[in-house]
């Protein structure tokens, strides 16, 4: 295993182009495996997500990787054999907006405008949270920083390692974190009202510095993840990444059914929050027109807002209230991976493909079906190394 150590004044091993530290106060290793154990998972019911169902399948992973799915597989010489049989396997779910690791630490809001800050300073990946977290079947976490500020700076994406007591970053810089919501008017710094918000985002990517993320973001480089809560919130939203020419991702926008044929125009995906804050059941119904409108979805637990496996209640609650299973599945797997830009690596079932699995012991929104066992990248992080 090689590793690339984070903290304190140790230099990434990714470029950190603000030549800032990032803090002191964790540790993260960014690991990349030799070559590990050969597995051959056995007679599992197999959840593609970008295929059919199997309903007795296994799958072989080597180094980490799939390598093959199907029906009665031959094991390679030294494979270790794991029996599945009554079991259910999926990809590892995705937590598309999280404060995971983060505690309170997720802003600076002594400036609305600070596109330089990153939420890696700030994370603990050693918090009990992401524990919880695995045993929610969650795998990837895309923190984003809170929405006190304007723009409160660069979000990450990490894979949970808890095994190793660290996180596997994904990418650190995924995108630039701003706020319309009313969190982001603050009565003793501007901006205080939603027309100063508007016209302070405005000014701020247009006077962008070359090589900065928001001159990164206005060349469509950098993708801008927009927490907004009501209609015009997301109409602001829309309106601004029309002009400035921004290549937008909706963060919590409760209200985005009521805009879904023009959210599905704009080709902007949305990312819901958990049923406690959705409307009830108008909110619940919402998802599926939401779905049905042709907006690309996922959800975010917006942890310690809401627990993790509240991600995969409301996707059990949205199909209860009309969305297809399937879709459900998709928003918690490969839609949010295609939403995050990792669908390559993550979010599926199938050949070439990072071995991010959880085996459940029923079907995964069956709300009285547990986790069993969670593997990252071929490696056992939560649950029995063996049956």
């Amino acid at each position: 295993m090689r590793a690339g150590l984070v903290w304190g004044g140790i230099r990434a091993p990714y470029p950190n182009k603000f030549g800032r530290p990032l803090g002191a106060v964790f540790l993260v290793l960014s690991l990349s495996f030799a070559e590990g154990d050969t597995l051959l998972l056995r007679n599992a019911r197999v959840v593609i997500v970008s295929g059919a169902t199997l309903p007795q399948a296994d799958v072989l992973v080597e180094d980490g990787v799939i390598r093959a799915v199907g029906e009665k597989l031959e094991a390679p010489p030294g494979a270790k054999r794991i029996d599945l049989y009554g079991r259910t396997l999926t990809p590892g779910f995705i937590d598309c907006a999280s404060y995971l690791g983060l505690y309170y630490e997720r802003e600076e809001t002594l400036d609305a405008v600070t596109p330089e800050l990153t939420v890696l300073d700030a994370f603990a990946p050693k918090a009990p949270s992401l524990l919880e977290a695995l045993r929610a079947g969650v795998t990837t976490v895309h923190l984003v920083p809170g929405e006190h500020n304007a723009v409160g700076g660069l979000t990450a994406i990490v894979k949970l390692d808890r095994s190793d007591g660290a996180c596997r970053v994904l990418e650190p810089r995924a995108g630039l974190g701003v706020s319309l919501t009313d969190a982001a008017l603050l009565p003793l710094r501007e901006p205080t009202t939603r027309p100063d918000l508007e016209e302070l985002l405005r000014r701020a990517f247009s006077a962008a510095e070359a090589g900065s993320p928001l001159a990164e973001a206005r060349q469509e480089r950098l993708p801008v993840w927009i927490q907004c809560d009501e209609v015009d919130q997301l109409q602001t939203a829309l309106a601004l990444a029309g002009e400035l020419r921004l290549h937008v991702r909706l963060l919590g926008p409760v209200e985005a059914h009521r805009i879904a044929a023009r959210l599905r125009e704009a080709e902007a995906p949305v990312v819901l929050p958990t049923f406690q804050r959705l409307d009830g059941a108008v909110g619940l119904n919402g998802i599926a027109e939401l779905a049905q409108a042709g907006v690309r979805l996922a959800f975010g637990s917006w942890t310690p807002v809401a627990a993790a496996d509240d991600l995969r209640t409301t996707a059990a609650l949205a199909v209860w209230h009309g969305l297809p299973r399937d879709q459900a599945l998709r928003a918690l797997t490969l839609d949010a991976a295609q939403i995050l830009g990792i669908a390559d690596r993550t979010g599926s079932v199938e050949p070439g493909k990072q071995a991010d699995l959880v085996v459940w012991n029923g079907d995964p929104l069956d709300l009285t079906s547990r986790v069993e066992r969670v593997f990252v990248e071929g490696r056992v992080v939560y649950g029995e190394a063996s049956p």
